[in-house]
């Protein structure tokens, strides 16, 4: 497989990979299936093993030639870089290059390499423990004419380079840059004490930068702790910036402890904002005593740097510690989330309930962490099928809810807390699959829950049938009528206490709005206020409105917040009256009609709503003025607007005229430009605005809107160039 991945260019291969591993297993089923096929026509079965007695005969025999000249392909192989070394695991790189040929061929080939791929060959070296590594990089290192091939080489040099590697560095130091001296002392740095002494003095006596004059007195500081010591010191007490960074390296690079002190009163000074990332390391490198308190604010820090290194200086000891960890798997950058992931899975304290409970988690991006953590986890199968019989169990629960609704007066808002249940019982099941598919090994379950979501019917029985082997019978007879959809023909009630000891929502309105507020759940309580206040009938009277009203008040604070999405964590504690609920559910029903959102649950509209401002304007108003700078996207709620270039100019131009369900501005949100056109009100309009800011939040947690965005642009494309095409 690494080489057919090795076929494609290296910027598709991590795309290609994992196709590919499934695919060569069913390339060979189907191919060997259809052989035992096509044969039947032409002999009986029984003679199958004479058919294949030349083909195996010919691969016996491939095996010899390609064994003689096994070394010569491998190696014209690498050098072409038509092998995919990722999609191979570290024991069977080593076993694939164990052959001593193929090791001697592949030194004279690093010899001889330069720049990007003389790094490739010392690091597959290093990766094969070639004996007297450490020397072949010294005489490479000094080769090299390219600096970044020189870092990269001096980064492999192991702890046992000793004097030579510094006789190298001495000799290479006179041309070197910034970058290059401080990959050298820092290599220096870590061999036996005393050998980079002479090196980091001379150093030090040159007029190289304080940032790499920092990692020399670090390496100084471990054989004359006094002089260096009151050096560092001296550097974090100036008021040059430029020095007071350094001394904030050179101490976090010593990682003495007596220097804390003086680094924490650093990490409080807002003026110091700039070295945060550099402070944080410095005090986990010290191993300084409660670590998270100190950093905890930083998790939040508008900088990705100084996220990243205070969620890498976070110690999980308990569930709070890990509750912590478990945000940031959610969170924008790439970088914070697989170190949070890390924290997580090398972390000594685990909790795989928490976990998993976590999984009820409003926000997309949170829960795909998590998922992502429990694959690299080992889970106990018992824990495992609790979560999955209690979710299946909650997934039913929210079925039978959202039958009974029939109690409540009808309306618009019923029916989107209808769908809001709905969809919540399908994220259920949705979870549970993907739970079950990270703790099988084999893969095979994963494969089956795709197979799940497509339109062939008879695909889906066979896959369910598969499952029924796979799955524990606890788990799969519940989860079983969820699947093939079953809750429709009968009550989900009636299904679900088949499994489960399911609690009575009530025979009336009153029962089941005593039901919902005992769930607590903020966003069904303020629906629920809605559907009672817009009834035309004035269904359950200002007693039951009060009573959601008081719920509301309650379910807005505390512990209750973590259910609900970032976005309405925000908005909710000043959010907590009856207009305000009615207010914030209008939005929803609005939000909902606008295209780019069409694809979001009502969970996630609740969250885009929470961020939106209504504004209105009257007729023949400029609402977007031409060649502005502009951070607002506007949609529309109602009325009609039309886009217009050069505006009031002779040339004058009207391009489109949209309506209610569509926007405009959003070009502002996805790049800095000036408005490329204005905005002109028809009739009087209502519109809901959002702003950059959270719009670049919000398609980060639902990508969707993002492809609708790209979608309706197209439509707007096409119109335009039928307008200009039909006038021509």
């Amino acid at each position: 497989m690494a080489i057919l991945n090795g076929l494609f260019p290296a910027a598709y291969r991590s795309l290609v990979r994992p196709f590919l591993r499934g695919t060569i297993v069913r390339v060979a089923l189907f191919m060997s299936h259809g052989m035992i096929l096509l044969s039947t026509n032409l002999f009986h079965p029984k003679y199958l093993s004479l058919v294949a007695l030349p083909f195996a005969l010919t691969w016996v025999c491939t095996n010899f030639f390609l064994k003689r000249r096994y070394s010569q392909i491998l190696l014209d192989l690498i050098t072409e870089d038509m092998i995919d070394l990722k999609s191979m695991k570290e024991t069977d790189i080593s076993h694939l290059f164990n052959d001593p040929k193929i090791k001697a061929d592949l030194t004279s080939a690093f010899a001889v390499a330069e720049g990007e791929k003389c790094l490739w060959h010392a690091q597959l070296l290093k990766l094969l423990n070639l004996p007297d590594l450490d020397q072949k990089l010294i005489i490479a290192l000094e080769k090299q004419s390219d600096e970044e091939t020189r870092i990269g080489l001096v980064q492999l040099l192991s702890a046992e380079a000793g004097h030579a590697a510094v006789d190298a560095f001495t000799r290479l130091a006179p041309t070197a840059g910034p970058e290059l001296m401080t990959a050298m002392i820092r290599c220096a740095n870590k061999q036996a004490p005393g050998t980079g002494r002479a090196f980091n003095q001379e150093v030090m006596h040159s007029k190289r930068p304080s940032e790499v004059k920092a990692y020399a007195a670090a390496g100084l500081y471990l054989t004359d702790m006094g002089e260096y010591g009151t050096t560092i010191s001296g550097w974090l007490e100036s008021a040059d910036g430029e020095q007071q960074k350094a001394g904030v390296i050179a101490a976090g690079q010593t990682g003495a402890i007596n220097f804390a002190s003086r680094l924490e009163g650093l990490l409080d000074q807002p003026e110091q904002a700039t070295f945060i990332p550099l402070i944080i390391r410095g005090l986990r490198r010290m191993d300084v005593p409660d670590l998270n308190h100190k950093v905890a604010h930083y998790l939040e820090h508008e900088d990705t740097a100084v996220r990243l290194e205070a969620v890498k200086s976070w110690t999980i000891s308990d569930d709070v510690d890990l509750d912590q960890m478990l945000h940031m798997v959610g969170t924008a950058s790439e970088d914070v989330q697989q170190a949070a992931h890390d924290a997580i899975v090398g972390a000594d304290y685990q909790n795989v309930q928490l976990l998993l409970e976590a999984l009820s988690s409003p926000r997309r991006s949170m829960r795909e962490g998590i998922l992502g953590v429990l694959e690299s986890m080992d889970i106990k199968d018992l824990d495992v099928v609790r979560f999955a019989r209690s979710r299946t169990q909650q997934a039913y629960e929210n079925l039978i809810i959202a039958e009974s609704l029939d109690l409540l007066p009808p309306g618009k808002v019923t029916e989107l807390l209808r769908d809001h249940l709905k969809q919540k019982a399908r994220v259920d099941v949705e979870i549970v699959l993907r739970v079950l598919a990270a703790h099988d090994l084999t893969g095979r379950i994963r494969i089956l829950t795709r197979s799940l979501f497509y339109a062939d019917k008879r695909q889906v029985d066979n896959s369910l049938e598969a499952l029924d082997s796979l799955l524990p019978q606890a788990v799969f007879q519940p989860l079983l009528p969820l699947l093939e959809n079953a809750p429709g023909a009968q009550p989900s009630g009636q299904i679900a206490r088949k499994f489960f000891r399911i609690q009575n929502v009530g025979n009336n309105d009153l029962d089941l709005v005593d039901h919902l507020i005992n769930r607590g759940q903020w966003l069904e309580i303020t629906l629920l206020l809605a559907a009672f206040h817009n009834s035309p009938t004035g269904t359950g009277g200002q007693g039951v409105e009060a009573k959601l009203t008081s719920a509301l008040q309650q379910v807005s604070g505390g512990h209750h917040l973590k259910h609900l999405h970032p976005y309405l964590q925000r908005t909710n504690q000043k959010e907590i009256s009856m207009d305000s609920a009615i207010s914030i559910t209008d939005k929803i029903l609005l939000v909902r009609e606008i295209d780019i959102f069409s694809d979001l649950s009502v969970s996630e509209l609740a969250a885009v709503a929470s961020v939106t401002e209504a504004v209105s304007h009257p007729p023949d108003q400029v609402v977007i003025q031409e060649g502005d700078m502009g951070e607002t996207m506007f949609l529309i709620v109602k009325g009609r607007v039309a886009v217009i270039k050069h505006l009031g100019a002779d040339n004058e131009l009207e391009l489109d005229q949209i309506d209610s369900g569509d926007y405009f501005g959003e070009m502002a949100l996805f790049e800095d430009r000036q408005r490329s056109a204005s905005i002109r009100t028809l009739t009087e309009s209502d519109f809901l605005v959002l702003h950059k800011a959270e719009f670049n939040e919000i398609v980060h947690e639902f990508p969707e809107i993002a492809l609708n965005a790209c979608r309706v642009l197209s439509d707007r494309i096409r119109r335009l160039h039928a307008r200009f095409t039909s006038k021509d």
